[in-house]
């Protein structure tokens, strides 16, 4: 079960806290964070890695060239 810990939000269902440090403003997929979802790259969460720092962790990769300005 993929849940937050600290609110109780169930991320299997899509549940967040928007202000939850553990939540981190997603459940299990969010837009890219580096660009704002502006390359379309889904990221996903880390469950575990969440639920044992209390903070939001989230795994991808950005698919703009480094060069892109980000917004």
């Amino acid at each position: 079960m993929a849940s937050c810990q600290t609110c109780g939000a169930d991320w299997d269902k899509g549940q967040f806290t928007q202000n939850c440090g553990e939540c981190g403003g997603g459940a299990l997929t969010i837009p890219c964070p580096r660009c704002a979802g502006q390359c379309g790259s889904t990221w996903q969460r880390a469950v575990i890695d969440s639920n044992d720092s209390g903070a939001a962790h989230f795994y991808g990769h950005c698919e703009l060239p480094p060069s892109t300005p980000k917004r």
